[in-house]
């Protein structure tokens, strides 16, 4: 099996974050009472580096690797992509909650987060978050000295240390803000992102009046990745359809089902990487069960089920881990077999995949890609459906 890096990064992904500036309906009287900031609609239009294909990429003026959110491949599921942002100082003890918009009518992700948050014009922000934050628990920041945000003598500008609690094996792609950049004066739509200027290592962002203000963002990668794609052999397929009802990623013998992340992002003016190498440190929750599993399919609101597509057709998923947390996963399909009459011969076939994966091999924002194809043993008797069992088995 062959490793590739997640799209011509080390590590690092990007998005636009275009925040529109709006009172809330109902707000006016609130908003009259309040000396500090204004209840706000803030709209996220988000782009991140492409996780795979190294050759489609087009940075111009972007830090190597960035494009956007809806060009990226494949995409992590929709119930794993708020963004959780601390805007620090005034909202450093809580999280900012940007929803995303979701997809358009072919299923391709659009580029828009969401959210209500309160702001003051004239205030210097600096702005801190993670994706997804459906996955985080026991969220939390302060300043590289350590200073919570109701401590004295708080400086943002220099940096944040964050302190996550993330699930050991995900459907979720989980990655930092590592960079931020406002854009004035607001149009719409807005530039595209290579047009700003933006940088590694910048999280300030000026509060403006209610008018509409665009802010882009730039995040990275901190899991690393499985991408399947999970086909049906030709000849089989003209005797037999596979509907898939689940699949699992599930870790052999994980030490914690979440894994305990304590983070330093170091801002800076030079362009370079926040969190560079050994600036995070990934510890197995103490006392955490030993079971660490993640459904990749199906997810909340979606399908519940998926034909799959003739060989060289596939189908795509992905699931993620933390770096150093298992020396090998298991992908566990559930599948239905019909034959070409639309008569279920076979229910609920479960095929086991073992993919052995050396903790050092597969880092931060790198991934594997793992072509799973479907077929059988031998072909079987088409009038006895009893004998109907093809394995999945994986192909490169």
């Amino acid at each position: 099996m062959k490793f590739m890096p997640y799209i011509g990064f080390v590590s690092s992904l990007s998005l636009i974050a275009v925040l529109g500036l709006t009172s809330c309906s109902g707000d006016d009287e609130a908003i009259q009472s309040q000396s500090k900031g204004t209840p706000q609609k803030l709209t996220l239009i988000t782009s991140l580096a492409p996780f795979f294909d190294v050759q489609r990429m087009d940075t111009r003026a972007l830090p190597a690797g960035y494009v956007a959110y809806n060009e990226l491949y494949p995409t992590t599921t929709p119930p794993n992509t708020t963004i959780g942002v601390f805007m620090t100082p005034e909202r450093a003890d809580a999280i900012s909650d940007f929803i995303y918009a979701g997809y358009d009518d072919q299923g391709h992700p659009t580029n828009q987060w969401t959210s209500t948050v309160t702001i003051t014009e004239g205030t210097q922000y600096y702005i801190y978050g993670f994706m997804p934050k459906e996955d985080a628990a026991n969220a939390s920041i302060t300043d590289l000295n350590g200073n919570g945000p109701n401590d004295s003598g708080v400086d943002w500008s220099l940096g944040a240390k964050m302190q996550l609690q993330m699930n050991t094996v995900t459907p979720a792609d989980v990655c930092l803000i590592v960079g931020v950049k406002k854009y004035e004066p607001a149009t719409i739509p807005p530039p595209a992102i290579e047009e700003t200027g933006i940088q590694l290592g910048q999280f300030g962002y000026l509060g403006g009046p209610r008018s509409t203000n665009f802010v882009y963002l730039l995040l990275k990668h901190i899991y690393a990745a499985l991408h399947f794609k999970m086909s049906l052999d030709a000849t089989y397929a003209s005797l037999r359809t596979i509907k898939v009802t689940q699949v699992e990623l599930i870790a052999d013998a994980p030490l914690s089902s979440t894994i305990d992340l304590d983070i330093t992002l170091t801002a800076n003016d030079n362009g370079l990487d926040p969190v560079p190498d050994g600036s995070i440190t990934y510890t197995p929750t103490s006392g955490g069960s030993t079971t660490a599993a993640a459904v990749i399919f199906p997810w909340t609101g979606g399908p519940t089920e998926f034909e799959l597509p003739t060989n060289p057709s596939y189908s795509d998923h992905i699931g993620c881990f933390a770096p150093n947390s298992c020396q090998s996963l298991t992908l566990r399909t559930t599948f239905d077999v019909y034959d070409k009459q639309g008569n279920l011969t076979r229910k609920s076939a479960v095929a086991d995949n073992k993919i052995n994966i050396e903790a050092a091999e597969l880092k931060a924002g790198e991934s594997l890609t793992v072509n799973l194809l479907v077929r059988p043993t031998y072909l079987y008797v088409l009038s006895d459906p009893d004998l109907d069992n093809p394995t999945i088995t994986i192909s490169n």
